[in-house]
């Protein structure tokens, strides 16, 4: 659905068009953590190291967006994906043509 609203009505990429996708997630921080991990977590210096693993978390949001943002996710030729706590769970999702 995001995805929907995002693409404002535009048609998805072709087929033939090469795409970089940079995915950004942020898990919600545990309640167990000290101030210190705290203080670490805000400046990305801790990061989650714990299940859903990264590639199943890129896997599942470039297979949602296949024929919405592109016609299919094959046409992902460069991926960056990663990790981060912050105070509300959320994604974020660029697409953009490899030049």
């Amino acid at each position: 659905m995001a995805a929907n609203l995002a693409m404002r009505g535009q048609s998805p990429y072709a087929k033939e068009t090469p795409l970089k996708c940079v995915i950004t997630i942020w898990q919600k921080m545990p309640t167990r953590f000290t101030k210190k991990q705290k203080e670490l977590a805000e400046k990305e210096a801790l990061r989650p190291t714990t299940k859903p693993d990264v590639d199943n978390l890129a896997k599942a949001v470039t297979d949602a967006m296949n024929g919405v943002v592109y016609e299919d996710d094959s046409q992902i030729v460069e991926l960056v994906c990663g990790k981060y706590y912050g105070a509300e769970p959320r994604v974020m999702v660029t697409v953009d043509v490899k030049k």
